[in-house]
């Protein structure tokens, strides 16, 4: 018998394994607004691991948009930050990463969020089509559980013609995720008219990895129950 569930052990490991390195997948729910070059398409979430360290978070974004920023008529739009609401030890905890450099902040550093500039905020005025009320840049830096910025990030935009899309933003976090129920619940806007807006989180999905360790765990009480009655 022990054999048996030491077999069965092993191979369910074995399988389990590689389901918690696989990468996160949010795909955008909504084209842009105006059909230009805002179009983002996914947001791809690598080592996310809660409670494990496989390596430093990592995101993987796909758009149209450029580095450098587009301009509409008068409006010279440029990209938006990535916010990230994390769940830590049951808080909640806002940052923001820029994707470019700016005046007090760097591209790849995630900043604590005191406050933040909205679409409005960009708007030249009437005539342009912008998703009013979203979150665009970090504006002042606060403190989360004491720790005002994370270093140890980078951003790279790849031009890629023959891809899904004309770029992948590649960008590290110097972090892993400590907490084992950790999530992090991410948005991007794309540009300062936030004319593309995609979201979602890592908050977990019961998968067949996720019934295969409830399975071994009756396995485990099967067998200690036996033991019991024997």
């Amino acid at each position: 018998m022990n054999k048996i569930f030491a077999s069965i052990f092993l191979f369910l490991t074995l399988v389990i394994s590689p389901a918690f390195a696989e990468t996160i997948t949010i795909n955008d729910a909504v084209g842009d607004a105006i059909g230009i070059q805002f179009e983002t398409y996914k947001i791809d979430i690598k080592n996310f691991t809660p409670g494990i360290n496989s390596g430093a978070i990592a995101f993987d974004i796909y758009t149209d948009y450029p580095q450098n920023g587009i301009t509409v008529g008068t409006w010279a739009t440029k990209p938006a930050d990535l916010f990230i609401t994390e769940t830590y030890h049951g808080v909640d905890y806002e940052w923001a990463i820029p994707l470019v450099n700016r005046t007090g902040f760097t591209a790849g550093t995630m900043y604590a969020v005191g406050s933040y500039f909205n679409s409005d905020h960009f708007s030249p005025g009437p005539g342009y089509i912008y998703n009013p009320g979203e979150k665009v840049q970090i504006a002042t830096i606060s403190s989360n559980y004491g720790i005002p910025s994370l270093g140890g990030g980078s951003v790279t935009w790849e031009s890629i013609p023959q891809g899904i899309s004309d770029y992948i933003i590649h960008i590290t976090t110097g972090i892993w995720q400590d907490d084992p129920y950790g999530v992090f619940d991410v948005k991007w806007v794309t540009a300062y008219c936030a004319n593309d807006i995609i979201s979602g989180s890592t908050s977990p999905v019961p998968e067949p990895a996720t019934m295969m360790l409830f399975g071994l765990g009756l396995l485990g009480a099967a067998r200690i129950s036996r033991k019991k009655t024997a």
